[in-house]
Protein backbone atom coordinates (compact mmCIF):
# COMPACT_ATOMS: atom_id res chain seq x y z
CA UNK A 1 0.00 0.00 0.00
CA UNK A 2 2.69 2.33 1.02
CA UNK A 3 4.78 1.33 -2.58
CA UNK A 4 1.82 2.63 -4.42
CA UNK A 5 1.54 5.96 -2.21
CA UNK A 6 4.99 6.99 -2.67
CA UNK A 7 4.98 5.83 -6.47
CA UNK A 8 1.38 7.96 -6.74
CA UNK A 9 2.95 10.75 -5.20
CA UNK A 10 6.11 10.95 -8.22
CA UNK A 11 3.47 10.92 -10.54
CA UNK A 12 1.25 13.83 -8.80
CA UNK A 13 4.41 15.92 -8.62
CA UNK A 14 5.43 15.24 -12.16
CA UNK A 15 1.69 16.21 -13.52
CA UNK A 16 1.66 18.90 -11.05
CA UNK A 17 4.75 20.57 -13.27
CA UNK A 18 3.08 19.78 -16.45
CA UNK A 19 -0.41 21.06 -15.76
CA UNK A 20 0.86 24.29 -13.95
CA UNK A 21 2.66 24.73 -17.69
CA UNK A 22 6.59 23.95 -19.44
CA UNK A 23 8.33 27.31 -17.48
CA UNK A 24 6.87 26.14 -13.63
CA UNK A 25 7.51 22.86 -14.45
CA UNK A 26 11.09 22.99 -15.09
CA UNK A 27 10.62 24.75 -11.39
CA UNK A 28 8.87 21.76 -10.19
CA UNK A 29 11.22 19.90 -11.62
CA UNK A 30 14.55 21.24 -9.87
CA UNK A 31 13.12 22.01 -6.94
CA UNK A 32 9.92 20.40 -5.48
CA UNK A 33 10.64 17.41 -6.43
CA UNK A 34 14.17 16.69 -5.03
CA UNK A 35 12.92 13.70 -2.89
CA UNK A 36 10.75 12.24 -5.12
CA UNK A 37 13.54 12.48 -7.77
CA UNK A 38 16.11 11.16 -5.38
CA UNK A 39 14.27 8.32 -4.15
CA UNK A 40 13.82 7.15 -8.02
CA UNK A 41 17.71 7.85 -8.50
CA UNK A 42 18.12 5.40 -5.71
CA UNK A 43 15.95 2.91 -6.34
CA UNK A 44 17.33 2.90 -10.44
CA UNK A 45 20.71 2.03 -8.81
CA UNK A 46 19.45 -0.72 -6.12
CA UNK A 47 18.00 -2.33 -9.15
CA UNK A 48 21.83 -2.59 -10.38
CA UNK A 49 23.04 -3.91 -7.42
CA UNK A 50 23.37 -3.56 -4.22
CA UNK A 51 25.27 0.00 -2.79
CA UNK A 52 26.62 1.17 0.55
CA UNK A 53 25.21 4.21 2.41
CA UNK A 54 28.29 6.22 1.77
CA UNK A 55 28.76 5.49 -2.31
CA UNK A 56 24.82 6.25 -2.43
CA UNK A 57 25.27 9.24 -0.33
CA UNK A 58 27.82 10.66 -2.81
CA UNK A 59 25.97 9.31 -5.80
CA UNK A 60 22.39 11.53 -5.46
CA UNK A 61 24.64 14.80 -5.43
CA UNK A 62 27.12 13.83 -8.85
CA UNK A 63 23.70 12.99 -10.48
CA UNK A 64 21.40 15.93 -9.21
CA UNK A 65 23.52 18.82 -10.10
CA UNK A 66 23.78 19.85 -13.35
CA UNK A 67 27.70 20.97 -13.79
CA UNK A 68 28.89 18.16 -11.85
CA UNK A 69 27.07 15.40 -13.82
CA UNK A 70 27.89 17.41 -16.97
CA UNK A 71 31.34 17.21 -16.38
CA UNK A 72 31.23 14.03 -14.80
CA UNK A 73 29.90 12.35 -17.78
CA UNK A 74 31.85 13.98 -20.50
CA UNK A 75 34.99 12.13 -18.82
CA UNK A 76 35.73 8.69 -20.26
CA UNK A 77 36.59 7.55 -16.28
CA UNK A 78 36.54 8.74 -13.00
CA UNK A 79 39.98 8.67 -12.47
CA UNK A 80 40.32 10.95 -15.45
CA UNK A 81 38.50 13.76 -13.65
CA UNK A 82 39.90 16.95 -12.98
CA UNK A 83 40.15 17.40 -9.48
CA UNK A 84 41.05 21.23 -9.99
CA UNK A 85 37.74 21.62 -11.59
CA UNK A 86 35.54 24.52 -9.66
CA UNK A 87 32.69 22.00 -9.98
CA UNK A 88 35.32 19.50 -7.98
CA UNK A 89 36.51 22.25 -5.00
CA UNK A 90 32.50 23.23 -4.09
CA UNK A 91 31.32 19.45 -3.99
CA UNK A 92 31.51 19.17 -0.50
CA UNK A 93 29.35 21.49 -0.18
CA UNK A 94 26.74 20.14 -2.52
CA UNK A 95 27.45 16.74 -0.64
CA UNK A 96 26.57 18.54 2.77
CA UNK A 97 23.53 20.35 0.84
CA UNK A 98 21.71 17.37 -0.49
CA UNK A 99 22.23 15.23 3.00
CA UNK A 100 18.88 15.89 3.93
CA UNK A 101 17.27 15.26 0.86
CA UNK A 102 18.98 11.76 0.38
CA UNK A 103 18.02 11.28 4.18
CA UNK A 104 14.56 11.54 3.70
CA UNK A 105 14.46 9.32 0.65
CA UNK A 106 16.26 6.54 2.29
CA UNK A 107 13.53 6.88 5.14
CA UNK A 108 10.76 7.25 2.96
CA UNK A 109 11.96 4.21 0.83
CA UNK A 110 12.70 2.03 3.92
CA UNK A 111 9.43 3.06 5.43
CA UNK A 112 7.63 2.27 2.45
CA UNK A 113 9.24 -1.31 2.01
CA UNK A 114 10.86 -0.70 -1.19
CA UNK A 115 14.53 -1.61 0.31
CA UNK A 116 16.10 -2.74 2.54
CA UNK A 117 19.23 -3.09 4.78
CA UNK A 118 21.20 -6.36 4.48
CA UNK A 119 24.07 -7.48 5.77
CA UNK A 120 23.94 -4.28 7.80
CA UNK A 121 25.89 -2.38 5.34
CA UNK A 122 24.70 -2.36 1.19
CA UNK A 123 21.24 -1.49 1.20
CA UNK A 124 19.20 -3.47 -1.74
CA UNK A 125 15.79 -3.73 -3.49
CA UNK A 126 12.80 -5.53 -2.04
CA UNK A 127 10.37 -7.64 -4.06
CA UNK A 128 8.10 -4.51 -3.92
CA UNK A 129 11.22 -2.24 -4.93
CA UNK A 130 12.32 -4.31 -7.96
CA UNK A 131 8.45 -4.06 -9.39
CA UNK A 132 8.51 -0.09 -8.74
CA UNK A 133 12.07 0.66 -10.26
CA UNK A 134 10.91 -1.28 -13.37
CA UNK A 135 8.23 0.98 -14.12
CA UNK A 136 10.00 4.64 -13.82
CA UNK A 137 10.52 4.82 -17.23
CA UNK A 138 6.83 5.05 -17.74
CA UNK A 139 6.95 8.25 -16.07
CA UNK A 140 6.72 11.78 -18.04
CA UNK A 141 9.41 13.71 -16.60
CA UNK A 142 12.13 14.58 -19.03
CA UNK A 143 14.64 15.47 -15.97
CA UNK A 144 14.02 12.13 -14.04
CA UNK A 145 14.44 10.14 -17.76
CA UNK A 146 18.05 12.05 -17.92
CA UNK A 147 18.62 11.40 -14.90
CA UNK A 148 18.15 7.33 -14.82
CA UNK A 149 19.75 7.80 -17.87
CA UNK A 150 23.27 9.60 -16.28
CA UNK A 151 23.15 6.77 -13.00
CA UNK A 152 23.56 3.92 -15.33
CA UNK A 153 26.27 5.75 -17.06
CA UNK A 154 27.78 7.54 -13.90
CA UNK A 155 27.53 3.52 -11.69
CA UNK A 156 29.19 2.10 -14.59
CA UNK A 157 31.92 4.36 -14.24
CA UNK A 158 32.00 4.23 -10.24
CA UNK A 159 31.88 0.49 -10.82
CA UNK A 160 35.81 -0.08 -10.19
CA UNK A 161 35.99 3.08 -7.59
CA UNK A 162 36.41 2.46 -3.80
CA UNK A 163 35.15 4.65 -1.44
CA UNK A 164 37.62 5.92 0.14
CA UNK A 165 39.35 7.05 -3.78
CA UNK A 166 35.76 8.37 -4.11
CA UNK A 167 35.65 10.51 -1.39
CA UNK A 168 39.67 12.01 -1.95
CA UNK A 169 38.71 12.80 -5.00
CA UNK A 170 35.76 14.69 -4.56
CA UNK A 171 36.86 16.40 -1.49
CA UNK A 172 34.59 15.41 0.84
CA UNK A 173 35.67 16.14 4.24
CA UNK A 174 33.48 14.33 7.13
Amino acid sequence: MVVFIIYQTVILLVLAGIKIGKNTRKTMDNIYNNESMACCIILKCLSARPWNCASLSVLLPLLMDTATSKMLLQSTSFQEIDTNHRTILAFNKKYYDFLPIFSNAIVLLVQSELIKLQNDKDYALTNQGEVVSKNLYSIDSKRLQILIHNASVLMDKLQNVSILELYKTLRIRL
